[in-house]
Formats: structure tokens, C-alpha cells, sequence
């Protein structure tokens, strides 16, 4: 089986996701788990509000980021489709060197 560059790309990018997934979980996980150990104090308080919100700009810059991945995808699919079926090359195939 030959991996054409558009493959390659999106196992990378989706490799790519999942650490960013994964890291965003480990670093949540870490985050309760050093609040559930922490006094109840107003300093603590506002600790868990800055690390509350940090968790919440996470998983937002990770949705779009998950948007993005998914438009490259179906315009690399779209591509590879066009070039299969000998079709005219679009300006984004050309970006990547298509012949």
C-alpha cells in the first residue's frame, strides 16, 4: 500500500490532536487533583477560579482546533477524490505540488 502525502498528513495531524487531547486531560486530572488537596482558604479559591479557567480556554483552543483538523481532512479527501477521477487541479492541489 503506497501512502500518498495526504495520509502521511492526516495521520500526523490526528497523531498530533490526540497528544494534545491526552495532555489536556493529564494536565486536568493534575489539576484536580492538586485542588481536592489544597486548603479551602480565599487564596485557594482564587486558584481554582485561574485553574477553572485555563481548563475552559484548553478544551475551547482544543474544539477549534478539532474544527480546523477536520476542514484540512475533508479538503485533502476532496483533492485526492479529484485526482483520482483526472479532474482540472484547484489552487489548493497546486499548493502542494500536485503535477
Amino acid at each position: 500500500m503506497e501512502m500518498t502525502m495526504e495520509s502521511v498528513f492526516i495521520i500526523a495531524v490526528s497523531g498530533l490532536v490526540a497528544v494534545m487531547i491526552i495532555g489536556t486531560i493529564g494536565v486536568s486530572i493534575f489539576l484536580i487533583v492538586k485542588a481536592s488537596q489544597g486548603g479551602g482558604g480565599k487564596k485557594s479559591k482564587q486558584a481554582d477560579a485561574d485553574e477553572t479557567q485555563l481548563i475552559q480556554e484548553i478544551y475551547h483552543g482544543l474544539s477549534k482546533m478539532e474544527e480546523r483538523v477536520e476542514s484540512l481532512e475533508t479538503l485533502l479527501m476532496q483533492s485526492e477524490k479529484r485526482r483520482r477521477e483526472g479532474k482540472k487541479m484547484s489552487d489548493f492541489d497546486k499548493e502542494l505540488g500536485r503535477e
